[in-house]
């Protein structure tokens, strides 16, 4: 399934993207907790979809609050990794971004 509106394609399933954005960080709930935690396989599977089969590809993550920074954290520190944070307001260092990824 997809949507595509102006230039945004948005995709239940697809093989491969230059793009992905997150507008939530996948969690799992904790059953006796009552509270989430990060789903570390849903979320290599969304983006692992960019960037596949030699070319280049960019994911951003959107993160509204303390509870999906967090989140986000856990997921940094699961594989190791720096997901450096963008403002929302900052336009230069997100066409920065896209272009270090290869995008623009």
């Amino acid at each position: 399934m997809y949507v595509f509106q102006g230039q945004i394609l948005i995709v239940q399933h697809a093989l491969q993207v230059s793009l992905v954005i997150n507008y939530d960080p996948p969690v799992k709930p904790e059953v006796r907790s009552n509270a989430f935690s990060a789903a570390f396989e849903t979320y290599l599977h969304r983006i692992g979809r960019s960037g596949r089969f030699r070319r280049k590809g960019a994911a951003f993550n959107l993160v509204t609050g303390v509870t999906e920074n967090a989140v986000i954290d856990e997921i940094a520190d699961y594989f190791k990794i720096e997901i450096p944070d963008l403002q929302w307001d900052d336009e230069d260092k997100f066409q920065e971004l896209l272009v270090e990824a290869g995008l623009l």
